[in-house]
């Protein structure tokens, strides 16, 4: 047997139980794990091929045979690939819900990273590898608002067939939408670069909200925004989290008219998100929003907000490496030419040294940055609203529909005033 297979094979045999208990750790076995699988895949593949030649199986035999194999590969080298390219969104999210089920189910350290791993890595090679659909009429072809909509009620334990909003409670499925944090025209590697990552799959569940479509249409565009909650100076776990109004001119106005309630937009200024289990949504997602929204806000002079922001001090008061500091510092200065209060800024980003991929001066910060403002202006040109592609993934067709029914603001509205920057 040649040395290489002999390697692959003692590796294979050798690997013992994983013992490691960080998060980091924990990951990097996952890793090692991953190739020795390929790497023991490839030497059955290469001996059944010597097997075959030799005459010893027939070509049916050999087939049965490496069958098995190539699903394990296809299995193993796709979760290698998508832990590699997403490795600190996902050990972000492994922190998260591993200190949830820590601390309701008290299982080992093991335990609930392995579970939490699942939970995590599935969706991220599901939508990684999604096929897009045939019909290349419709915008963004990849995006399938009636599926990734199931998904978000998946997500967050919404029942099937039940419309729950975040912050308002139950309602017909059709009145409820799922919002987009990080809205899904700026995929890409400019986006990808500044959240540290080599690929950001933002169909991911975790990127988005179950809301009333009115709310819904409020956080597209800036109106409001979704900031942590602290509990007697401690962080919770699971995160609790509330609506901010952004917009004083909408505060005294009607937000949503049933026979039963009217609520006015004052109502949900501090109003705490409601849950349906322990899963929630992003951190790094909820802060870009919140964090863009600022710097729009700056821009265009809206003080009250902004004020409110700076005088607090910790307006954002969790901490995280949510995205690249420098690339966002020049964002900042770009849209709104004012530098971003430290408040906002320290253990809330992360330096160009970490989390790069390849040579960190292959693309400069001001580049980047550059890249995400022009994205920001091409959604508004050619992005078509959620409502719309929801309709046509329930048709299964992409033919254009009544102007009525593109009453929804999509995700385009969030940037609607980058226009001026032109």
């Amino acid at each position: 047997m040649p040395p290489d297979r002999q390697r692959a094979l003692l590796e294979k045999d050798k690997r013992e139980p994983q013992t490691c208990r960080s998060v980091s750790d924990f990951l990097e076995s996952k890793i090692r794990d991953y190739k020795v699988d390929l790497d023991y895949i490839q030497c059955a593949h290469e001996g059944l091929l010597e097997a075959r030649d030799a005459d010893m199986l027939t070509g049916p035999e050999y087939v049965a045979a490496l069958r098995p194999f190539m699903k394990s590969a296809r299995s193993a080298s796709q979760e290698l690939k998508a832990l590699s390219c997403q490795r600190k969104i996902l050990e972000e999210d492994l922190e998260e819900q591993a200190s949830v089920k820590r601390q309701r189910q008290g299982e080992p350290d093991i335990e609930i990273l392995e579970r939490a791993y699942i939970d995590s890595i599935l969706p991220k090679v599901m939508a990684a590898t999604a096929k897009p659909p045939k019909n290349k009429m419709i915008v963004g072809s990849q995006f399938n608002a009636c599926n990734f909509k199931r998904d978000v009620n998946e997500y967050y334990g919404i029942p099937k067939k039940k419309g729950f909003c975040h912050l308002t409670g139950n309602w017909d499925p059709a009145d409820i939408k799922a919002a987009h944090l990080v809205p899904k025209s700026l995929s890409g590697d400019e986006i990808a670069h500044l959240f540290g990552v080599e690929t950001l799959v933002l169909s991911n569940p975790s990127n988005a909200l179950s809301l009333h479509r009115n709310i819904e249409g409020a956080l597209d565009k800036g109106q409001i925004v979704i900031v942590p909650i602290l509990s007697d100076t401690e962080i919770t776990s699971p995160s609790r989290w509330k609506c901010v109004l952004t917009d004083e001119s909408i505060r005294n106005l009607t937000a949503i008219t049933t026979p039963s309630h009217s609520w006015r937009w004052n109502d949900f200024d501090q109003k705490e998100l409601e849950f349906l289990s322990d899963t929630r949504p992003a951190k790094h997602f909820l802060y870009f929003r919140f964090i863009v929204r600022y710097i729009f806000c700056k821009k265009r002079g809206q003080v009250t907000f902004t004020d409110k922001v700076e005088a607090a001090g910790q307006f954002w008061p969790t901490p995280g490496p949510y995205l690249r500091k420098s690339m966002l510092r020049t964002l900042a200065r770009s849209i709104s030419g004012y530098q971003l209060p430290a408040s906002l800024v320290d253990n809330k980003t992360f330096e160009d040294s970490e989390h790069v991929k390849g040579d960190p001066g292959a693309e400069s910060g001001i580049v980047a940055a550059q890249s995400i403002y022009e994205a920001m202006i091409a959604s508004i040109k050619t992005s078509v609203p959620d409502e719309m592609e929801e309709r046509d993934s329930e048709m299964g067709q992409g033919q254009a529909l009544d102007e009525d029914s593109t009453s929804s603001s999509g995700d385009e509205p969030f940037f609607e005033d980058s226009m001026e920057f032109l």
